[in-house]
């Protein structure tokens, strides 16, 4: 006798099938969980302008911007605090918070 124990073997075919669902689970959750971005500016604003503050949701933003990127297009619509990012195949969504200014005022309301 080796002293090795013997490989264990299924005898259900469901347990396949399970194995076969986590595989496929694991590969979902490690897709989604690598590609989250936090961008924190820095930028704090003052007491009065904290009641401006907007929380925006925005959709398809092409993947492959980078956070540079995302920061000179949102800084248009003037002080960033901070961007949370979300991959989603080829598009980001991303939950910016800023403090607008007029035109993105517009455009929101």
């Amino acid at each position: 006798m080796s002293g090795s124990l013997p490989a264990p073997k299924r005898n259900s075919k469901s347990g396949d099938k399970t194995a076969m669902f986590t595989n496929k689970k694991n590969k979902a959750q490690g897709n989604s969980t690598g590609d989250n971005r936090l961008i924190i500016t820095g930028y704090q604003p003052d007491t009065t302008k904290k009641n401006l503050l907007l929380d925006l949701v925005i959709y398809d933003i092409p993947a492959k911007w980078s956070n540079y990127e995302l920061l000179s297009k949102f800084n248009k619509w003037r002080k960033v605090v901070s961007v949370s990012t979300r991959v989603q195949k080829k598009y980001l969504t991303a939950r910016v918070r800023l403090i607008p200014n007029h035109n993105c005022l517009k455009a929101y309301n």
